[in-house]
């Protein structure tokens, strides 16, 4: 029996928060030197940059992947949880999408549609190693289709 694989989105997917995030506090400590800006000015500068930051980690936080024997989902939510689950007999399509960056990094996302219709799709987003992840879900939903 195989085992449950629990995951989460990978801190790679957001390289784009962090490059921005660097970029707009060297900028903005430059424009405080040249133009020397009030505290108040500085401080509530910061709060988009520290957003751009902490974006990522409430993203990780947020969303659970599961790969289990009966099926395939997703959790979301910190205090209140939603979870969307498609049975492996269920599947109809998976598809895998890396960008530019994703393949450098090697992170991207995995779609889920069921056959009950478009609606009914789970979206593993930023997640490490897709082509691993995707080749285990088409194994699972291969061995339930046989069946």
């Amino acid at each position: 029996m195989a085992k449950k694989i629990v995951f989460k989105r990978s801190r790679k997917s957001f390289i784009g928060n962090y490059i921005l995030g660097i970029f707009a506090f060297l900028t903005l400590f430059s424009v405080h030197a040249v133009f020397e800006l009030s505290a108040l000015v500085l401080y509530v500068s910061m709060i988009p940059i520290m957003l751009l930051f902490l974006e990522p980690e409430c993203a990780i936080i947020n969303n659970t992947y599961t790969i289990s024997e009966d099926n395939v989902s997703e959790v979301r939510g910190i205090i209140s949880k939603k979870r969307e689950a498609i049975p492996w007999r269920l599947v109809a399509h998976t598809t895998m999408r890396k960008s530019v960056i994703g393949r450098v990094f090697d992170f991207g996302d995995i779609i889920i549609i069921s056959a009950s219709g478009v609606e009914n799709k789970i979206s593993f987003k930023g997640i490490k190693n897709p082509e691993k992840i995707l080749e285990v879900i088409e194994e699972r939903v291969g061995k339930h289709k046989s069946l």
